[in-house]
């Protein structure tokens, strides 16, 4: 598990001591005489839809700031600049403004650290899981997926791609950098016979990789487990036809090359600043990364978080009640 007590007032003093409201007929929001908007309410979901200029950002807001005042945590994903200034003004005036966590490149949390972290071995489908997200993510913020999506085939070609790429990396170096799972699946082998060439092997990363977790391991594999992934490698894999093998590595080495460079590296592949535990405390994560300025960057990175944020508050009823009190 994630250390979480490293990360709970990390910033700006200690949230985590902000009181909070837990009882579900708690009154969030007066609505009329005798019709109010409570933590029940809350929970069970609010949608708001409306024409421009129809009033949604304002309506937004006073449900934004009853919550705030209750004492809840949370993420905020941003479309427009204007919406990470907006909720600056919130969180001043509702006096939460210790809680106000802006995660942008200046900030850190390296999502794959942070699955291994918490998940260890046993997590490595929860690691290809988000990197599936990523890569649809990429393909939705690019224009490039079409309306009938992919044929089962090739999207499960490409999640064996990842998942045989992550193991024996994670073995053979005890982490993962996105770096290196491009370098290991562009140097996998194209053919059988490629496979026992000298020349292959004195150039390939796969095999280093796999020669590395195979005899000295900083994460031992199960031996069936390592078998299973030589096997995908030296069969399965070199048996798909030539040009749909090229379609497969180049989609998901093309996606996930955005997060070797520029801002999506910085924000999501090396220093961990912040946690989505943090929520938990009382921290408000603001995902300063619009989509307007940041363009495909931010809807992705957004995305990215945003599912791991999710499945982490799903799971929390695992934890010691401190971690799970506060809505």
């Amino acid at each position: 598990m994630w250390p979480m007590t490293e990360w709970i007032g990390k910033k700006k003093g200690d949230a985590s001591q902000m009181r909070f409201i837990t009882d579900l007929d708690s009154k969030l929001l007066k609505l009329a005489p005798n019709d109010y908007f409570s933590l029940r309410d809350a929970c069970a979901g609010v949608h708001f839809t409306g024409r421009i200029g129809g009033g949604k950002t304002t309506a937004s807001g006073i449900l934004a700031r009853a919550f705030l005042r209750a004492g809840f945590g949370g993420n905020v994903t941003a479309a427009k600049p204007g919406e990470v200034e907006l909720w600056k003004q919130y969180c001043k005036e509702e006096g939460r403004s210790q809680s106000l966590l802006l995660f942008d490149e200046n900030e850190g949390f390296n999502f794959l650290s942070y699955l291994l972290a918490r998940h260890g071995i046993d997590g490595i489908g929860t690691v290809t899981d988000c990197l599936m997200r990523v890569l649809e993510a990429v393909k939705k913020a690019s224009g490039t997926m079409s309306k009938k999506g992919e044929e089962p085939f090739f999207e499960e070609t490409k999640r064996l791609l990842l998942r045989y790429s992550i193991l024996p990396l994670y073995a053979a170096n005890g982490s993962l950098s996105i770096g290196e799972i491009i370098r290991f699946i562009e140097s996998a082998p194209r053919t059988l016979k490629e496979v026992t060439d000298p020349e292959w092997k004195k150039r390939s990363f796969m095999y280093e990789a796999i020669v590395a977790a195979t005899q000295s391991p900083k994460v031992p594999l199960p031996p069936q487990v390592l078998k299973d992934n030589i096997d995908y490698w030296t069969g399965a894999y070199t048996d798909i036809p030539e040009k749909t093998r090229g379609n497969m590595v180049v989609t998901v080495t093309a996606a996930l090359d955005r997060f070797r460079h520029g801002r999506l590296a910085r924000a999501f592949c090396g220093r961990t600043t912040l946690v989505p535990e943090m929520s938990y405390h009382g921290g408000v994560i603001v995902s300063a990364m619009p989509a307007l300025t940041w363009n495909e960057d931010g809807i992705i990175g957004q995305q990215l978080f945003k599912y791991i944020w999710q499945r982490s508050v799903l799971a929390r009823n695992s934890l010691a009640e401190k971690h799970r009190e506060r809505p």
